[in-house]
């Protein structure tokens, strides 16, 4: 548990949770130290043109059979108070950090408050008359290890008005707990939400929501101004609830202005019945995955980074890379999953492209499967390939339950297409075609079949 120390502090160093009479946000998260110690960590978030964030936090404990105490704790001088970067104004990032024990066993609340949020917020009743709540809950056994979850991926504020925009905060548990995530209100005090909260203003075709298979959040905001929201992430074991934690944030939404980020390789990735990006990946197999983006004004520099708990397995040696050239910037994903990293649930990896102002997120999922059915990897709607991966040829094997007309295409993962509209006369049934693949470079590939039905077919190729 302890190696998870310094990643905390790492990733939330990142978290920007934006503007305020002085407050932007923040979040608490705690840590299993052993012997019913716990690492305590809150982090908040000051508008430099606001006032001064104040040199110490009184962090409070409620616990089980009444129990309940106040810390004071001095924010760490040495790596608070900097800068975060590739924003227009300055946001300054604040770590309060202490040790405390928590002894008996059962829920122990913790939480901060401190006045005011920003007058300028839109959907609350009276926002400068409220305080703002950071909130967390354990529930502690002494026999057992448990720590709260935290967030992987930094914070994302501004975003152009009516443009279609995500986020993924992708919370993470040390423990291997499982995580539901939810938006909630912002809260004014403990259990005390802020008055008058309403879901930001959006588009009807991409209401401000979460999804609750991958925690991406998708908005198409309509009006410009600051909207206040709380992502709720609740803690499972074995099906018992065992803690919480929320991230209170600011949205702002402007003009696009100069443009926005873009992403250009997109429409080839494939994607699962739930139409999230999705691969299936072998143990003892080298993954790679390109992603490509540019950026609307040809005159923008674009940046890309990658988060996934995969970079922080013990075993792992996933990398993230990245090569511009002009104003696209291609970010390669490696990854070569080990017989440890088999589970039941997918990994996500979220990849964001950003220009200095605008964000944008998008999740993939990875699903590791036992290098034993490397020779045939099968999707659930109807395509497999094999030998999977393929070195001379791969024998493509379609089921379906009607007569019809398809085309091929092929694609590599940067977006270049090597077979175009190769037509395929698809009978009711099993269907079995060759591809030869002897002069492909090797790589990974994305065989797309799109049927008269209008349904596409999807499926992922290596090539040694």
């Amino acid at each position: 548990m302890k190696k998870f120390t310094l990643l905390m502090l790492l990733m939330i160093v990142g978290m920007i949770p934006v503007y305020a009479t002085h407050l932007m946000g923040g979040d608490i998260t705690l840590q299993d130290l052993g012997n019913q110690e716990y690492q305590v960590n809150l982090v908040t978030y000051r508008d430099t043109i606001g006032i001064p964030m104040a040199a110490t936090a009184d962090i409070h404990f409620d616990g089980p059979n009444g129990a309940s105490f106040t810390i004071t704790v001095p924010y760490d001088s040495v790596i608070s108070g900097n800068l975060l970067p590739m924003y227009p104004y300055g946001v300054e990032v604040y770590f309060f950090t202490d040790t405390v024990t928590l002894a008996g066993n059962g829920q122990w609340d913790v939480y901060w408050d401190n006045c005011c949020r920003n007058a300028a917020i839109l959907n609350l009743n009276a926002p400068l008359t409220e305080s703002m709540t950071l909130f967390t809950s354990i529930v502690t056994d002494s026999a057992t290890a448990n720590s709260t979850p935290f967030f992987l991926v930094p914070a994302a504020i501004f975003l152009p008005v009516n443009t279609s925009w995500q986020y993924n905060p992708l919370p993470f548990d040390p423990d291997g707990d499982s995580l539901h995530w939810s938006i909630d209100q912002p809260l004014s005090a403990v259990g005390v939400p802020c008055v008058g909260y309403v879901t930001p203003s959006s588009d009807t075709n991409n209401i401000f929501s979460i999804d609750s298979i991958t925690g991406t959040i998708s908005w198409t905001a309509d009006l410009v101004g600051h909207f206040v929201a709380s992502i709720l992430v609740d803690q499972y074991r074995n099906g018992v609830w065992v803690g919480e934690i929320r991230r209170d944030m600011q949205f702002i939404v402007v003009p696009s202005g100069q443009g926005t980020p873009l992403w250009t390789n997109l429409s080839i990735l494939p994607t699962d019945p739930n139409n999230h990006y999705a691969f299936d990946v072998m143990t003892g197999v080298p993954f790679k995955l390109e992603m490509v983006a540019t950026h609307t004004n040809p005159n923008k520099q674009v940046f890309m980074e990658a988060y996934s708990e995969v970079f922080y397995l013990p075993q792992n040696d996933a990398a993230f890379t990245k090569t511009t050239t002009g104003n696209t910037l291609v970010g390669e994903f490696t990854w070569q999953p080990e017989y440890a990293d088999l589970r039941d649930r997918a990994y996500q990896v979220v990849f964001r492209v950003s220009d200095g102002l605008f964000t944008d997120d998008k999740t993939v999922l990875l699903n590791v499967n036992s290098a034993v059915s490397v020779e045939e990897s099968v999707t659930s709607i109807g395509i497999k390939a094999f030998p999977n991966p393929a070195t001379e040829f791969v024998y493509l094997e379609i089921n379906q339950p009607e007569q019809q007309s398809a085309v091929l295409d092929v694609f590599t993962l940067s977006g270049k297409n090597i077979i175009t509209q190769r037509p395929l006369n698809i009978n009711a049934g099993n269907n079995l075609f060759v591809i030869e693949t002897d002069s492909w470079n090797p790589g990974t590939y994305i065989i797309r079949v799109q049927g008269s039905n209008d349904v596409s077919l999807n499926q992922m190729l290596i090539v040694k």
